[in-house]
């Protein structure tokens, strides 16, 4: 069971520190464009819609691959998956 849960768990670490990085660069851009500079809202917009994409289908299938995990019990109401979806 680790096996299957250990890289799942490293991938929420690792959107958690990509969403860091995203966050304070979104408020830089903000403050830029307060100011009228809008040279970081073209490559904000890509990472940002880019980022969206890829996290969405990596919580999806992360999501999918921890309920199959835990067998037939996966899909009962109490083990809190089928809400999800």
């Amino acid at each position: 069971m680790q096996h299957i849960l250990t890289p799942e768990l490293a991938k929420a670490y690792v959107q958690a520190i990509s969403s860091s990085f995203i966050r304070d660069g979104f408020r830089e851009m903000i403050d830029d464009v307060q100011q009228s500079k809008f040279e970081r809202m073209d490559p904000m917009h890509h990472l940002l819609s880019g980022f969206k994409a890829k996290f969405t289908d990596e919580c999806c299938a992360s999501i999918d691959k921890c309920r199959r995990s835990t067998g037939g019990a996966g899909f009962l109401s109490q083990a809190g998956f089928t809400d999800l979806f």
